[in-house]
């Protein structure tokens, strides 16, 4: 709860407003304005940036979730694992651009607040 409540200040403390009114902020921006010596917050702001993208490729969440439907349509429907992976790719990739604001119009509403 602590690490919480201190990297939700830290956030809000250090945001910034960009030039359209919008607010930017999170643990790049106060390692960037927060932390004094210079060297030390690049190093910081690197290794959280190349931590979380590994963690995002390698770690969590969707690798291990696509790999369970490729499994189970597999297991259930006797699909071929690679046709299972190429449905999933060109389905994610038609969903998570263009795709998505043509599927949901009501999601650019909430996007301009």
């Amino acid at each position: 709860m602590a690490t919480k409540y201190a990297e939700g200040f830290l956030g809000v403390k250090f945001r910034k407003m960009a030039e359209d009114g919008t607010m930017a902020g999170g643990p790049m921006y106060y390692i960037r304005y927060g932390l004094k010596n210079e060297k030390f917050a690049r190093f910081l702001g690197a290794s959280f940036a190349v931590c979380g993208a590994g963690a995002a490729l390698l770690g969590t969440g969707n690798m291990a979730q696509s790999n369970s439907m490729a499994l189970a349509f597999k297991a259930n429907l006797e699909f071929p694992r690679f046709s299972v992976d190429c449905f999933l790719l060109s389905w994610w990739e038609s969903s998570s651009s263009e795709g998505l604001n043509a599927l949901v119009p009501w999601r650019n509403v909430w996007s301009h607040r």
